[in-house]
């Protein structure tokens, strides 16, 4: 049933709306025209308050802490606590940027391999399901030591690869090539595993990272714990 059937159906025949029936329907769109207003009013208030706790516990906190030369303060007022500490914060990037592959080029090339995930993805037309599972079991069997992607063109070297892993690990690899309909190889990066290796790299002696060049920001914070509120 075509969307212009379904509503001939529900509708059945055209008939006269009275003043009324078109009075609420205006009313219901002004209605909505104000929700929308106040959604986006409410969204550009919480990203104007999300600013504004930024600077206060990464920047203003810490200053006045590190001026009054204590870590931790506990309010008398209200039971607050805030600590300072050092942390990370930020990302590489949503997934469509453009720079996110350089990044993830650049966080490698300074040690950061292990933290990236590297996904490969293999799309079957409909009518190809059973070839489909049949990779899917293939690449769930215990003997299957790691997942490579050839393009077509290298077929040799893709064979030569299997034969080694099998050879040196006494495992199989799958070797998927472009003769699927479409095999995409991905690299991700998990945000919260990002902050914790750049937390765990600078607190090494003498290291140092391209940090600007990853989007990461990293420095004191204040860390503010609010006592639970009585039920």
């Amino acid at each position: 049933m075509t969307d212009k059937t379904a509503l001939d159906a529900l509708f059945g025949a055209k008939k006269e709306a009275s003043d009324s029936q078109l009075s609420k329907i205006s009313d219901l769109l002004v209605a909505e025209a104000a929700a929308t207003d106040a959604k986006e009013t409410a969204e550009a208030m919480a990203a104007a308050a999300r600013q504004q706790i930024n600077t206060i516990t990464q920047l203003k906190l810490p200053e006045a802490m590190l001026e009054a030369g204590i870590e931790e303060f506990k309010s008398a007022q209200t039971g607050t606590t805030v600590k300072i500490h050092f942390a990370a914060d930020g990302s590489l990037g949503p997934k469509n940027d453009p720079e996110k592959e350089k990044k993830i080029d650049l966080l490698v090339a300074n040690g950061g391999g292990e933290i990236v995930k590297q996904s490969v993805t293999v799309h079957f037309p409909k009518d190809q399901f059973e070839q489909a599972q049949a990779l899917a079991d293939r690449l769930a069997d215990d003997r299957i030591a790691v997942v490579t992607y050839f393009p077509q063109e290298l077929a040799e070297e893709a064979q030569a690869h299997a034969d080694k892993m099998l050879k040196t690990l006494n495992q199989e690899t799958v070797v998927l090539t472009n003769e699927y309909e479409n095999v995409e190889c991905e690299r991700s990066v998990h945000a919260a595993g990002l902050k914790k290796w750049v937390k765990d790299q600078m607190e090494k002696p003498g290291k140092d990272l391209p940090l600007d060049q990853l989007g990461i920001w990293y420095g004191q914070i204040a860390k503010i714990t609010r006592p639970k509120k009585q039920k």
